[in-house]
Order: C-alpha cells, then sequence, then structure tokens
C-alpha cells in the first residue's frame, strides 16, 4: 500500500484505471471520457482539445478553474454507479490534443460514496 511521502500533498491514494465517466456540464452538455486515476476524494481525467474547450473556452490550462463545476456519473460495477458534484483543481496540457484534467469531489448522489469506497477496496487488493 501507498505511504504518503514528506511532500506528497494527496489526502488520499489514487488508483490507476482506465474508467469510462460522463461529465455533466452546467449547460447540460454530457462529455465522455476517461479516468486514469481515482481516490477517494477525486479523479484524473484525460481528453482531447474540443472537450478542453467545452468545459473552459478561453483555454482551460490558462483560466482559474475553481469556478468550474461538473457533475459526473461512472459505472463503478455492474451493480454500482458513481454520482457526485465536483470542481476542477487542475488542468495540464501535456500535448498539443491532449490534457489531464483533476476533480475534486464536492458531494455525492445516490449513496454513492459509499460505492466509491467498496469500489477503492476491491482495487487495494
Amino acid at each position: 500500500m501507498h505511504t504518503p511521502g514528506f511532500k506528497d500533498r494527496r489526502r488520499s491514494f489514487r488508483h490507476q484505471i482506465d474508467m469510462p465517466v460522463d461529465l455533466l456540464l452546467k449547460d447540460g452538455t454530457i462529455l465522455k471520457v476517461k479516468a486514469c486515476n481515482l481516490s477517494l476524494n477525486g479523479l484524473l481525467f484525460s481528453c482531447d482539445e474540443w472537450t478542453s474547450k467545452k468545459i473552459e473556452s478561453r483555454a482551460i490550462q490558462n483560466h482559474p478553474l475553481d469556478h468550474i463545476q461538473i457533475s459526473l456519473t461512472a459505472e463503478l460495477d455492474q451493480y454500482k454507479n458513481l454520482q457526485a458534484n465536483c470542481s476542477i483543481i487542475t488542468a495540464r496540457r501535456v500535448s498539443q490534443d491532449s490534457y489531464l484534467i483533476g476533480l475534486d469531489f464536492i458531494d455525492f448522489q445516490n449513496n454513492s460514496d459509499t460505492n466509491l469506497q467498496a469500489y477503492i477496496n476491491t482495487l487495494k487488493e
């Protein structure tokens, strides 16, 4: 198991995953992305430039992001889903058409925080 290092600012361990996630923007737009890591406190997803501009039209990596809130849904297993409201905490441009965007979970719907905990426990094995 991961033990946080001295310079590690993370509140919980991140697990590497490859999970489809649906993002729901305030205007009702649904964007499909791939989560690449997941923790009890948030997730990191990758996306292309088109998706990043749908989230923040002024270039996501160059502007404050704390005002942007997104809802997400993801299937954790065949019986349980994750439904959460999130805020963007980081955005990095990786290449010309690739971005990594970090979300922090604000609150959960339909008991999905319990679903998330149970799912993460299966990843530790």
